[in-house]
């Protein structure tokens, strides 16, 4: 399991805002799992967390309709 910032990889994918909370968020509801139809180990979390840790100050400004106040 890998992140795909790019949107053009083969197989099935999830999409996620790019945010931090939004990374948190769609873990703790397990949305993830639910939108790629397959359960999620705590250590496929902790890579694909580690993964997202290198591209999060990337999308730090992207506007995110959930978490940014109107």
């Amino acid at each position: 399991m890998e992140l795909d910032p790019t949107g053009k990889k083969n197989g099935r994918g999830a999409y996620l805002c790019g945010r931090w909370e939004g990374f948190q968020q769609a873990r703790k509801s397990k949305a993830l799992e639910r939108a790629l139809k397959v359960a999620i180990t705590p250590d496929m979390y902790a890579e694909l967390e580690a993964q997202f840790a290198e591209i999060r100050s990337k999308y730090e400004g992207v506007p995110c309709e959930r978490f940014d106040e109107a």
